[in-house]
């Protein structure tokens, strides 16, 4: 895994690489409060097994890309990085893997553009009709699941995080469930305020659980979720089926939590080296 740096459509774009240029091209899209770091377990292996593996920092989080405009991070922009991005690696078609955030984009792509895709994977995060519909259903516990992204989207949460010395991140980072090791990394990302309040905009501007989303997924599509995931539902995740109408594979990691690129590495890349080889 090697640092990775373009510039393309005069915007900047960094992350981590491992293979071939020349191979067929995996990228993945990382979430938040996380960094292309997130894939550092999976992009090598990606390399030994012939792919090209391209891991960007997401807008905000990359030092390089973090526009001060709101509006910057809608969810088209979001979907504006990934074609630029491929464009760019000359990837006319490719892989896309996405978790947590990244999730959330790779499904809107899947759906906008599918013939730009051979394989979609999916880490966590439901598909956003799914997500929409068990927001509003009573019978669930999403809702409550996803109180934190009011306060997320609220004009005080940068204070509260970065007030004595960042220790409410600190703090958070933990209570989100971040492994002691990763800590550190994420800690020194986002305790300047410009990455927080530029990754938080996503939240602002965006939305992972679009009920709009109207086209069916028809992609290849892998399905990866850990039942004890503390942000998203089991009803979400079973329900996301419904909206894929090509080949579709639904994995339930028993006892794993959110954070599965890196918690849950080893169970999590077999699955999708298997998916993208099929």
């Amino acid at each position: 895994m090697d640092p990775w740096k373009i510039r393309t459509n005069s915007l900047n774009y960094d992350g981590f690489h491992a293979g071939d240029r020349k191979n067929d091209m995996v990228l993945l899209l990382h979430g938040f409060p996380q960094s292309a770091y997130e894939w550092r377990l999976l992009l090598p292996r990606l390399a030994e097994k012939g792919y090209y593996a391209v891991a960007p920092n997401g807008r905000g989080t990359s030092a390089c890309l973090r526009p001060d405009k709101q509006s910057e991070y809608a969810m088209d922009k979001l979907l504006g990085d990934v074609t630029a991005i491929a464009d760019y690696q000359g990837a006319e078609t490719f892989h896309l893997v996405g978790h947590d955030w990244g999730g959330a984009v790779a499904w809107q792509f899947a759906a906008r553009f599918p013939d730009r895709l051979k394989t979609l994977s999916i880490l966590s995060t439901p598909h956003p009709v799914a997500f929409n519909n068990a927001l509003h259903d009573k019978s669930c516990d999403q809702s409550e699941k996803s109180r934190y992204m009011e306060w997320f989207r609220g004009d005080t949460i940068e204070d509260e995080l970065l007030s004595d010395d960042a220790g409410g991140l600190q703090n958070f980072l933990s209570m989100a469930g971040i492994s002691e090791d990763d800590i550190p990394v994420y800690f020194d990302i986002f305790k300047e305020r410009a990455a927080l309040t530029g990754s938080l905009n996503w939240y602002r501007e965006a939305d992972p659980a679009d009920g709009h989303l109207q086209s069916a997924i028809t992609v290849p599509t892998l399905y990866i979720y850990g039942t004890e995931d503390l942000a998203l539902g089991i009803e979400a995740a079973r329900a996301s089926a419904e909206f894929c109408k090509g080949y579709y594979e639904y994995v339930e990691i028993d006892g794993a939590g959110h954070w599965l690129p890196e918690q849950s590495a080893e169970e999590v890349n077999q699955h999708v080296l298997k998916h993208l080889s099929a």
